[in-house]
């Protein structure tokens, strides 16, 4: 059996709301989502597997119609966010145009949300809902033994049976992750992977641990029960990812840092075996203690991305942060004390923020002396609680993603939704406030004061000559 992972051009994604100066080519990150899975299956037997990631490829529709031709795939998997989504059901489209005998699988964050509706496109055969790396293995075994009956007893498939979308049962959680098989960083060519504040230029993304316990409201994953690979097996990918040359990670967990004890013990084991990585993580700024950074320190963390979204008190309390300012400003100053870079996420446009507020909440960033910033614009995103709550008020006429997950057009379009500022008007106020992050002399000085190779300077001044023009 031949499976043939693909990655997606990135031709129709929906606009985020993540500023495009920073949005765009400051990053090239793998497909975790589709390398997790990949990994539980590459190893069964009789089973060949290859991974086309067409934004690291430069690939585009007719290199994808060419590489499934020459593969000859019996079935076909896809990973989609809602923002990658037209993407998604364009490369299925492809794929069963150029090859209608392979079947078409599609798993990721929108068909988590959207089970039903996404099995209901024409060209989607197969979707994996909830993790994905137990029912895709079942899912290949049955297929590649011929027991087709297996499939409607497998829990977080959902299939077609004479048309008829049909969903099993949600499948259980991983609850022990180090049982599952690493990821098929094999099926990379990791050269093409970087970031562009990365000191060397190459940089792989790991995860450590899924889900998160806080509640923030505007988060799809808010309050899930969180798992973790015991240090030793987060070791072992470290070290086989090194022995692929890679030295720069980026550890994408939402909050690697709220089990203290077991990320000082990561950072001890990495110290004790002289790995000599560079490595970012996120961190919540009430998860951090002077001990912990100064671990991470010399364990090779070079920078922490903290979610401070707003400088005024009572916009973090109607954001449920669940923190205080004085909290932010300690986390970044005990941050900058142990010789570690910080990164500060932003939102603007948080439902009854006045444009002073946005204004204020940059001055606090400088305050803090965040070393970089990322300011977006606060958006209902499906499912999530800030969703709901402006659903309930009103505010959201239309159940909007519904429609679109029912029915994905490339016209459709992401509303801020906010009752004070037109869309336009936040888009603009976000650029006049990253130009005021970025653009002061002094900022711009220190940055050149810390760069410390070629690859480096090249990556600041592209990003800076986006933000800045």
């Amino acid at each position: 059996m031949k499976i043939l992972f693909i990655v997606p051009p990135d031709t129709l994604r929906i606009e985020s709301s993540v500023s495009e100066k920073l949005d765009k080519g400051r990053e090239l990150r793998a497909a975790l989502g589709l390398l997790c899975v990949a990994g539980a299956v590459q190893k069964l037997d009789n089973v060949e597997t290859s991974l086309l990631d067409c934004p690291a490829l430069n690939f585009g529709y007719e290199e994808i119609k060419s590489e499934i031709l020459k593969f000859k795939p019996d079935l076909v998997a896809l990973s989609a966010l809602t923002f990658s989504l037209l993407d998604a059901l364009k490369t299925a489209r492809v794929a069963k145009s150029v090859y209608p005998q392979a079947k078409v699988c599609i798993g990721g964050f929108h068909v988590n949300l959207f089970p039903e509706e996404t099995l209901r496109q024409e060209e989607i055969d197969i979707i994996v809902y909830g993790e994905g790396e137990k029912p895709f293995h079942a899912l290949v075994t049955a297929l590649r033994d011929g027991k087709y009956e297996e499939i409607c007893k497998i829990e977080g498939i959902g299939f077609k049976e004479n048309g008829r979308a049909i969903l099993n049962g949600p499948g259980e959680i991983n609850k022990d992750m180090d049982k599952l098989s690493s990821p098929a960083y094999n099926l990379l060519d990791l050269q093409k992977y970087s970031h562009v504040l990365a000191e060397s230029g190459n940089s792989i993304s790991m995860q450590t641990s899924r889900g998160c316990p806080y509640r923030c409201l505007f988060c799809d994953i808010r309050g899930t029960k969180l798992r973790y690979k015991s240090p030793e097996k987060v070791i072992e990918e470290v070290i086989s990812l090194k022995n692929m040359g890679i030295s720069d990670f980026f550890f994408v967990d939402d909050t690697i840092s709220v089990n203290r004890e077991r990320l000082k013990n990561i950072c001890k084991i990495i110290i004790k075996e002289n790995l000599n990585i560079q490595y970012r993580i996120s961190a919540r700024v009430d998860t951090v203690d002077s001990e912990v950074l100064a671990l991470l320190k010399k364990s090779g963390c070079n920078r922490i991305s903290y979610g401070v979204e707003s400088g005024c008190q009572r916009l973090l309390d109607y954001l449920e942060k669940g923190i205080t300012l004085s909290q932010i400003h300690a986390a970044f100053r005990m941050t900058r004390d142990a010789g570690i870079q910080t990164f500060a996420f932003l939102l603007i446009g948080i439902p009854t923020e006045t444009e002073e507020e946005m204004y204020r909440s940059v001055d606090f960033l400088k305050k803090i002396k965040a070393d970089y910033a990322n300011i977006s614009i606060c958006t209902p995103y499906p499912k999530t609680a800030l969703y709901q709550r402006m659903r309930e008020e009103g505010i959201i006429q239309k159940d909007i993603w519904q429609l679109f997950a029912e029915n994905p057009e490339e016209d459709f379009e992401v509303s801020f939704w906010n009752k004070n500022f037109s869309d336009a008007e936040l888009r603009m106020i976000q650029d006049k406030l990253m130009k005021k992050f970025y653009r002061r002399p002094s900022y711009i000085f220190r940055q050149l004061l810390r760069i410390k190779s070629a690859k480096e300077l090249a990556g600041k001044a592209k990003m800076g000559l986006k933000i800045l023009k």
